[in-house]
């Protein structure tokens, strides 16, 4: 039984399109040392106070399938005992990625609502990325949260499609523990401005 166990959690970090709640979102995992993703290349931009930092990748082109948005990665990683920086947090606007139930970004609420019953609004803000209104719903057992535009009531309906989803540490406090991811996902477009006038 053993050996069985260790060979589906090897496959499932093998798939580098697969999500796993409270722990894995495409090939990055939680608990990941920043400097061994060498494969990553530069961030596009991102923001660093107190032994906190945030790094985001932005794609080339927009997406048809996410509202011709440009989809962002966007990692958030603190300082361990060791001094390095460790993720915390990836949040993934492409649908490209998907649970083992095929949640994915795209998916409907009352589907996403199925698999996590548990989940609960925490959060909303003014998002630029997708100019409207966001409200975040989140499952911090199991570590994953999703983004939605907000109705009319505030709260997303049975029908709205899941804009960014968020894998986190189980049981992270996501607006007091941490550097709120809000306040980033808000700034993003200033430090994107900011990035690019540095580089020229």
């Amino acid at each position: 039984m053993g050996v069985i166990c260790v060979a589906v959690a090897a496959n499932a970090q093998a798939d580098p399109k697969r999500i796993i709640p409270g722990r894995q979102l495409g090939k990055l995992n939680i608990g990941n040392l920043m400097e061994d993703m060498k494969w990553l290349k530069k961030p596009d931009y991102g923001d660093a106070s107190s032994g906190h930092q945030w790094q985001t990748w932005d794609a080339k082109k927009p997406d048809p399938r996410n509202g011709k948005i440009i989809n962002s990665l966007d990692v958030y990683s603190s300082l361990n005992a060791s001094g390095k920086y460790e993720i915390r947090l990836i949040r993934s606007t492409s649908p490209t990625f998907a649970t083992s139930d095929k949640i994915k970004v795209g998916s409907e609420f009352k589907d996403i609502k199925k698999e996590f019953p548990k989940i609960a609004k925490v959060a909303e803000y003014g998002s630029p990325q997708f100019s409207a209104s966001v409200s975040v719903y989140e499952d911090s057992v199991k570590g994953v949260a999703f983004e939605f535009k907000q109705g009319l009531d505030a709260q997303a309906g049975r029908h709205d499609k899941c804009l960014s989803i968020w894998v986190f540490e189980p049981g992270l406090d996501l607006k007091h523990e941490y550097y709120p991811p809000i306040l980033y996902l808000v700034a993003k477009p200033g430090l994107k401005k900011s990035a690019k006038q540095s580089s020229k």
